[in-house]
């Protein structure tokens, strides 16, 4: 009698895990014929960690830390346990590989940069040992990508991150602007990369709408040519600012324009952009951000009803669900 409760203990315990969070994790989300998985980056040193269960959790994590330094290893613990967390709920994780605080990314050419140091790949086998469920990548190394010896580095990496965790999927991203398609279906192929593709930070402002840089479609477009699974690395927008659109990568509301609060405004365009993609078929969506101080959307509810209708396959223009 006790061996055929332990059992059904356990059948219960993992329907209620395959409730909530859905067969191995893989959250599918449909939007008509189409699937898309929605990923909350999250920065795990801010407060509110926890995400939706119908995102998959996207941590960040800066690793070139001095041992001096000791908010960085702070914030890399914090890292690791977020990982170690979700992992452990049976969620998929990606895992965003960011060199360094203290320069921007996509200005690094140090190949010393982009080559993990060994206690990350102790600490990621430590949760897990041959990385199922994981999702490692880098992104926005665009200098990198165009100076051979940082390249070759960063093709090395994803090598040994690919013998170190054979589970796991590897992906890269980088901006419209910054890197062109040949160059990045390059590096991807002789990485072994096989999530592949850009961010959305420029937009025009016409007729009361903002439209996508029109050079996504089409380099979008190769990337899918080539057999990668297309993913749109980040969207984002200051969560409460009329003028989120303009320059929308900077943290603060570049001249001409001057900050005015509107939580409406953001919405709008998130539900506009992901309308707009809708016809690349992304198998992958990532949000900047989910806690970040200027761009979380943890901060704007209306942000995170587009969100929420998107994934129900709902549609998302007009937006009177919002009122």
């Amino acid at each position: 009698m006790r061996n055929r409760y332990i059992v059904i203990t356990a059948v219960l315990a993992a329907l209620v895990v395959l409730l909530l969070y859905g067969i191995r994790g893989i959250m599918l989300m449909k939007q008509g014929n189409n699937y898309v998985n929605i990923v909350l980056w999250i920065e795990p040193w801010m407060p509110n960690t926890t995400i939706p269960r119908w995102g998959i959790p996207g941590v960040i994590m800066v690793y070139e830390c001095s041992p001096s330094d000791l908010s960085c290893l702070s914030f890399l613990n914090d890292s690791l346990m977020l990982i170690k967390f979700y992992h452990n709920l049976g969620k998929p994780v990606f895992i965003a590989l960011y060199p360094t605080w203290y320069v921007h990314r996509g200005l690094l050419t140090n190949p010393g940069l982009v080559t993990l140091p060994s206690y990350i790949i102790s600490d990621l086998k430590s949760i897990d040992p041959t990385g199922k469920g994981f999702y490692i990548g880098f992104s926005e190394e665009s200098s990198c990508l165009y100076n051979i010896a940082c390249r070759g580095a960063l093709i090395e990496t994803y090598h040994k991150l690919e013998s170190e965790f054979p589970e796991a999927k590897f992906y890269y991203y980088d901006c419209v602007n910054c890197v062109e398609p040949s160059a990045l279906i390059s590096f991807a192929k002789e990485a072994n990369i096989s999530i592949l593709g850009y961010d959305i930070y420029l937009y025009t402002y016409s007729n009361d709408s903002i439209h996508v840089d029109p050079r996504l479609y089409e380099y979008m477009s190769e990337v899918i040519k080539n057999g990668f699974t297309p993913i749109i690395g980040e969207v984002g927008f200051r969560y409460c600012d009329e003028y989120a659109w303009y320059i929308a990568y900077q943290s603060t509301t570049p001249p001409p324009y001057t900050y005015t609060w509107n939580c409406t405004a953001p919405a709008t365009y998130l539900a506009e952009v992901l309308s707009q993609i809708a016809s690349i078929k992304p198998e992958y969506v990532g949000i900047w951000a989910w806690n970040d101080q200027a761009f979380g959307i943890i901060n704007n509810p209306f942000m995170i009803r587009v969100l929420e209708r998107y994934v129900k396959g709902e549609r998302l223009l007009p937006l009177n669900y919002l009122k």
